[in-house]
């Protein structure tokens, strides 16, 4: 037993304090019976009386087998909250096991563990808590190590970057407006001192480089494919599908919210970061603690839910992007009657294994999976939102590939001189526009297959095990022609 002493060093006897020990495991109860709060330590025990003989009082310190060496420190878990406290081993020796509690509050210690703050790190964490319980004390540790790291995050996806970015992917419009012609907007060297900030923090970790240069060489994919995007749309003639795909694109000039250049530029910088081997990266995404900077930079954009919502969206994003960075825009021909003839393929989107990623935990997580009866169903309107954007991902990524291979068509063609070109930018963009449009087309068909499912995931999943089927057949009587 105990004795506890509040603040003005007078005994409460309101309050009681025991302590249990079985082998090495000690358990420490303090109950506060009043309805006015306490606000103490316990620094003794009271002697105690065994055979004739009073045994003196003893340190809490010794009787939790606390060392009083500033380097230890110890953790214990409140068996009603679950949440875990830190002490200092050198403060409980000195001045005793400090504690406040509310009226009629209680507290079970238990699964006492000593630490070895060899870098200061609990030292730091110890301050920071000031007394406060935390789900656990390891994260925590971890949160306030990762917390130049979720700076640097949240810097860089600040309200004004992502507007100078939607500004940087959308200037032909404005430049348009204004009917003037005017220096090309660049992303300012602020922003990108931002992501060098971001890449040296995460090199810290040891989780891989940031790559700046990847980033903005993708912005501004995406602003020059925004801009071959407008050039179709400004045609005299407009194919209907094209018009319908607009509505498909959640990048779009028309939509005056930031919180679509939020969510892009959040996953782009947040896959950036990850390691580049695909079974990591998620785990990697929860080692780094990223959901909560991630949420707190969409929350700036759009409420809450709909930010933690969107945070479980880029995580299913990343889950994909692996497959979708292996689409390549590529002419094959053959010759048919002394003309060249351009070969269709499959759309990319349906490359992708919708019905394996599907079952991904994150994903799931997304897509609101849940039973009823025997049935597992998914929400309609967030399957709807992942393939519209896993579709403009895959526009985006064609047309990335497209660049690199008009490129090579280039330099090819610089090669060969004057010889007569058999391959031309235009027959390249061709095969762009109909890669963009048996996507759309694709991603029209994964909602009517999800409609007609009744958002069923077993059933949808059974229709695209079917259309991979299919799929793989075709790809191989193509392989055979070719």
């Amino acid at each position: 037993l105990y004795d506890y002493i509040n603040t003005n060093e007078q005994l409460n006897e309101n309050v009681f304090a025991y302590s249990n020990k079985s082998g090495s495991e000690t358990a420490l109860v303090i109950y506060n019976n009043s309805y006015e709060s306490a606000e103490g330590r316990i620094k003794y025990s009271n002697p105690k009386s065994a055979n004739g003989n009073v045994k003196p009082p003893r340190e809490i310190a010794a009787i939790l087998n606390f060392k009083a060496d500033s380097f230890y420190y110890y953790i214990y878990t409140d068996h009603r909250t679950q949440l875990q406290f830190l002490l200092s081993g050198e403060e409980v020796n000195r001045d005793g096991f400090k504690i406040k509690l509310f009226g009629y509050q209680y507290r079970i210690c238990l699964n006492f563990r000593e630490v070895y703050d060899e870098t200061g790190s609990y030292r730091k964490l110890f301050e920071h808590l000031n007394g406060k319980g935390v789900a656990s004390i390891d994260e925590a540790l971890l949160e306030m190590e990762m917390i130049p790291l979720h700076s640097a995050l949240e810097e860089f996806l600040a309200p004004p970057n992502i507007r100078e970015i939607r500004n940087f992917v959308f200037q032909s419009e404005e430049k348009e407006k204004t009917q003037k012609k005017k220096k090309d907007p660049q992303i300012s060297p602020a922003i990108q001192d931002g992501m060098s900030t971001l890449m040296n923090e995460t090199i810290k970790f040891n989780k891989g480089d940031v790559e700046t240069k990847s980033f903005f060489e993708i912005m501004g994919n995406v602003k020059d494919f925004y801009e071959l995007w407008w050039r179709y749309n400004k045609r005299k003639t407009v194919p209907r599908w094209m018009k319908d795909a607009e509505t498909y694109l959640p990048l779009n000039a028309k939509n005056e919210s930031n919180i679509e250049i939020c969510i892009y530029s959040s996953f782009l910088t947040v896959d950036s970061i990850l390691t580049n081997h695909t079974a990591n990266k998620l785990n990697n995404f929860e080692d780094l603690l990223l959901a909560k900077p991630v949420t707190q930079i969409l929350a700036q954009h759009a409420v809450e839910d709909e930010a933690r919502a969107n945070n479980q969206l880029i995580k299913s994003l990343i889950v994909f992007n692996d497959e979708l960075k292996s689409i390549q825009i590529k002419i094959k021909k053959k010759k048919n009657e002394g003309k060249t003839q351009v070969k269709k393929y499959r759309s990319p989107l349906n490359k992708i294994h919708f019905s394996e990623l599907l079952i991904n935990q994150n994903v799931s997580n997304f897509l609101n999976i849940n039973k009823f009866g025997d049935i597992t169903y998914f929400n309609k309107e967030r399957f709807d939102n992942l393939v519209e954007w896993l579709y403009q991902l895959v526009a985006i990524q064609s047309f990335s590939s497209y660049k690199k291979t008009l490129k090579e068509l280039k330099e090819k063609n610089t090669k060969k001189g004057k010889t007569k070109k058999k391959l031309t930018k235009q027959d390249l963009e061709r095969e762009l526009i109909n890669s963009i449009k048996g996507s759309f087309l694709s991603a029209k068909n994964l909602k009517w297959l999800a409609e007609e499912s009744g958002y069923d995931l077993t059933k949808l999943s059974s229709s695209l095990i079917n259309i991979k089927k299919r799929n793989n057949k075709h790809k191989k009587e193509e392989k055979n022609e070719i």
